[in-house]
């Protein structure tokens, strides 16, 4: 109809998210909120969420208030510039060398979860050359103990390549095994894991499963 202002679902979103950060915005700027949360610093974030949801609601109210008010104290800029840090200062990286050699040094890592083939295989064992970055793609179980995989490591990768110098992957329940490290040791292979949310440190496995998996798909939308 002429005249008429046509508003969408996500028009109407986005101006209720401005309304609430302008809102919380006000109360902040309040003298009893900014005293609470900017001038005595050591005032937990708890009491100040707590502070300005009792102020605000006084007034507003809207659904899921708490949890925006929450969110929005806890984006403060202010004080997380201001936030003293009570942990050790972190360490510099500590990058691995570049490979002199082609099968010297290697990254491996699982693609999991995926169909089960004819054979029962749903898994693939990712192996990544370092240096020219040939990859092997082995098919396996997800229930392949260490033991099952040694044999097909010394028949796929050492029998072709020899024997290598480092091996970097994650702490896969396979990897740290005694049978798979014992066999790492009698081989002079020395094992490099990485720790904990640092998946950058097995990088090169980690990009080669992305392109196989963008591959995977691809197969299976085309």
């Amino acid at each position: 109809m002429k005249g008429r202002l046509g508003i969408s679902p996500w028009m109407l979103l986005g101006l209720f998210d401005f309304v609430v950060a302008y809102v919380c915005h006000k109360s902040l700027k309040s003298k009893r909120i900014y005293s609470k949360r900017h001038i005595i610093f050591d005032t937990p974030s708890t009491l100040v969420r707590i502070k300005m949801y009792h102020d605000l609601k006084k007034t507003y109210w809207w659904k899921r208030m708490k949890i925006d008010v929450a969110k929005y104290v806890a984006s403060c800029g202010i004080c997380q510039r201001v936030k003293a840090e009570h942990k050790s200062p972190a360490g510099k990286l500590q990058s691995l060398e570049v490979p002199m050699w082609p099968w010297d040094d290697i990254a491996m890592d699982f693609v999991v979860s995926l169909p089960c083939s004819p054979r029962g295989r749903d898994t693939i064992w990712v192996v990544v050359d370092r240096l020219s970055k040939v990859a092997y793609f082995i098919p396996i179980r997800s229930t392949s103990t260490a033991g099952d995989l040694a044999p097909i490591y010394m028949r796929e990768i050492v029998r072709l390549h020899g024997v290598l110098r480092t091996i970097v992957s994650d702490s896969d329940a396979k990897f740290v095994s005694k049978l798979w490290d014992s066999l790492q040791k009698a081989l002079g292979t020395t094992l490099r894991m990485s720790t904990a949310f640092h998946p950058q440190t097995d990088g090169q496995s980690e990009r080669t499963i992305q392109t196989l998996e963008d591959m995977l798909r691809s197969c299976i939308l085309s």
